[in-house]
């Protein structure tokens, strides 16, 4: 989907009352939403179905409610903070950083899950995949952990 369109559809959301990002006005928190007025029921009224469809159909499924942020040790625990890695690659013209990954997927619709900061850097290079903010050339591939 191209940014305008995403563009679009973010600032009709936010006209509309259906959902805003967390803490906007002083920068946001990436990943952190906040539903207004006409996105929280239509929300709930999902919720509300899928809980029909999924719970009340069977008389052996529960529903439980857990904690979203955690603790360190939990991560520890399952492995995230050993082997999870994230390639990141950065627009030399406007500085904007990007997920590799997902980007080399969106812009080729090829699998890429698992391939190393190289593979990514070469495919990025060989196929021209360009900044999506501003057209402008990528660099090399980093791994953060």
């Amino acid at each position: 989907m191209a940014k305008a369109n995403i563009d679009r559809i973010v600032d009709i959301a936010k006209r509309r009352g259906l959902v805003y990002q967390s803490s906007e006005i002083y920068g946001g928190i990436s990943g952190f939403f906040d539903y207004g007025p006409a996105g929280f029921l239509l929300k709930e009224k999902i919720v509300r179905y899928w809980r029909e469809f999924f719970l009340h159909s069977e008389d052996n499924i529960f529903e439980v409610e857990t904690c979203t942020i955690m603790p360190e040790q939990v991560f520890k625990a399952s492995g995230h903070l050993k082997d999870f890695i994230d390639p990141a690659t950065q627009c030399r013209k406007c500085n904007s950083i990007f997920r590799a990954d997902n980007l080399v997927e969106e812009c080729t619709g090829q699998f890429v899950e698992g391939a190393d900061a190289a593979e990514l850097s070469r495919m990025i290079s060989e196929m021209q995949v360009r900044c999506p903010k501003c057209g402008g050339e990528l660099g090399e591939v980093r791994v953060s952990t």
